[in-house]
Parts: C-alpha cells; sequence; structure tokens
C-alpha cells in the first residue's frame, strides 16, 4: 500500500518519536479524537479477526446423528436431546454395545523402570499417549490388569474423573501398560463396531450433554460407571459407522487446514493495522489533500 508524505518534516525532540511534519506541534496530550469505526479502514481488519470456525464437535454430532444420507427417513430416537436418527439406525444404552471396566482400585508402586500406567493425563489426544506416563512393577502390573484389565488395541480410555469425557484409543503399536486411577476401559462387544466412530460420539454433544447432567462431585467433577454405562449412543450400522469415522476425520483436517490459512491472514492484517497506526501517529502519512476533498 503506497501512502502519501508530507513534504517536510523536523526533529521531535523525541528519541522514540523521531521526525515528524514540520507543521505539526509536539504537546501533552488533552484530547483523544473519536474515529468513525464504521468508515474507517481499521474496521475492516478488526471485522477480519472476527472470524468464527465451525467447532470441530458439530462435525461430529453431524455424523454421529444424521448419517450419510441427508435423505434418508427418520425416527424418534426417544431421547429428547437426541431428536432423530436415521430410521435405521439402532439408540441404545453403551453397554449394549460396549462394556465398561473400571479401573483397578489399588494403590500401584511407582518406579522408574516399568510398565506404564494410563491415567486422566494419557487419554487427552486421539491416542493414548504413555510418553510421560508414570511406571510400576510387574508385580502391580499384573495385580492392575486382572479381569479382564488389560488394554488391547481397538479399546477406549475413559476418563471418569476430573477431565470427564475426554478418551483415547488403544492402538496396535503401544507397548503393554495398565490402567492407572480415574480411568475406565470400554471395549467392543461386537468385532465389527468402530472405535473411530464410538470416540467421535463420546466427544461430541450427544454424550458430553449427557455427562453434564450425571456428573457428582463441587471440586472435582467424576461420573459412576453404572452412570457410563447407561449413556444413550447412536448406532448405525458397522459398515456406515467406518465410512462416517472417515468423513469426520476427512472434514476435521480440511477444517484445521481453513483455520491455518485464516490465523495466518489474520496475523498479516494485525501486523498491517500496527504498521498503519504507527505511520498515521508519527506524521509518515499525509491526509491533508484527503481531508480537503472530503
Amino acid at each position: 500500500m503506497s501512502l502519501p508524505r508530507y513534504g517536510e518534516y523536523k526533529g521531535s525532540g523525541l528519541d522514540w518519536l523521531g521526525h515528524v511534519p514540520a507543521h505539526w506541534s509536539i504537546k501533552r496530550l488533552r484530547f483523544v479524537a473519536e474515529l468513525n469505526p464504521s468508515k474507517s479502514e481499521l474496521a475492516g481488519i478488526d471485522r477480519a479477526t472476527e472470524v468464527s470456525f465451525l467447532p470441530m464437535e458439530a462435525i461430529g454430532d453431524d455424523g454421529s446423528t444424521r448419517g450419510l444420507n441427508p435423505d434418508a427417513p427418520m425416527k424418534d430416537s426417544g431421547v429428547t436431546w437426541l431428536g432423530e436418527v436415521p430410521a435405521h439406525w439402532d439408540v441404545a444404552a453403551l453397554k449394549r454395545y460396549w462394556s465398561v471396566t473400571d479401573c483397578k482400585h489399588v494403590t500401584a508402586e511407582f518406579v522408574d523402570e516399568g510398565y506404564p500406567l494410563a491415567s486422566i493425563r494419557e487419554v487427552q489426544s486421539k491416542y493414548v499417549s504413555l510418553d510421560a506416563a508414570k511406571r510400576t512393577t510387574q508385580l502391580f502390573y499384573e495385580q492392575l490388569i486382572e479381569g479382564g484389565r488389560r488394554p488391547l488395541p481397538s479399546d477406549l480410555i475413559f476418563s471418569r474423573n476430573a477431565t470427564v469425557g475426554e478418551v483415547a484409543q488403544v492402538d496396535e503399536g503401544h507397548p503393554p501398560f495398565a490402567m492407572g486411577q480415574d480411568v475406565c476401559l470400554l471395549r467392543r462387544l461386537n468385532d465389527d463396531s468402530s472405535s473411530d466412530f464410538m470416540q467421535s460420539v463420546i466427544r461430541s454433544g450427544v454424550v458430553v450433554e449427557q455427562l453434564k447432567n450425571i456428573m457428582v462431585g463441587s471440586t472435582f467433577k467424576r461420573v459412576n460407571v453404572e452412570d457410563i454405562r447407561a449413556l444413550q449412543v447412536p448406532v448405525p450400522p458397522p459398515k456406515e459407522q467406518v465410512q462416517l469415522a472417515e468423513l469426520i476425520v476427512d472434514e476435521s483436517n480440511r477444517l484445521d487446514a481453513l483455520e491455518a490459512e485464516a490465523e495466518c491472514a489474520i496475523s498479516l492484517l494485525k501486523e498491517r493495522r500496527s504498521a498503519l497506526i504507527a505511520a498515521a501517529v508519527t506524521g509518515q502519512i499525509d491526509v491533508r489533500s484527503t481531508v480537503e476533498l472530503a
């Protein structure tokens, strides 16, 4: 952007200000000029920074409750907050399709080298993260995995305390590990069920709204295992679950890319605004002809 400059400048007497137009005076601030934001270039930049992105939860909500075909026959889910779902879907308690097993309530010994423990800190991402996990001995590991509690690929680890509702998948590449405290293990009862899809359902408003109503505790919120088992979830046919999970991933990646581009543009606009303000208030832009024309 090329802007006109004044013909003659003088020293301002202030090191941080430098030179100003020769006809300007340097005085103490006594007035604050009121700009008309509706007509200024700065207003356009401000509006450009007010970019709102479609929340990722909305993608999960649409995919996990509306299906792939917008013209598919719908039916009442029987759940007030869920509304209608495709007619060929089931809506049932989570325990009908996934077993829910609480962690073993054992105070394990921590060691520098040993078996990792997945607690609420380890289930914040798509997959369980064991990089900073605490570790325990083989003796305690064997106790913690008793009763079908050894995490297997396709299982989900669900946080039921503090960060209620966070959920992560167990990956095939994970080393043997055990559940720590405050989490439970979700295991599909049908091998055709999609872990990706159920993870999206749990992270969406479909389950989040239910969790808000069943959490207990004043300082640290938590949910009981029986309440988790009773969560109402939409269940499409297995093939459709896979397709919906893929759709959610693709759309999320696309929106992530758009968000990154928008954030870059916003950053450049803010830099331009700062440069414009600095140039205007230090006399680097001659606006006299503009004022006269106006």
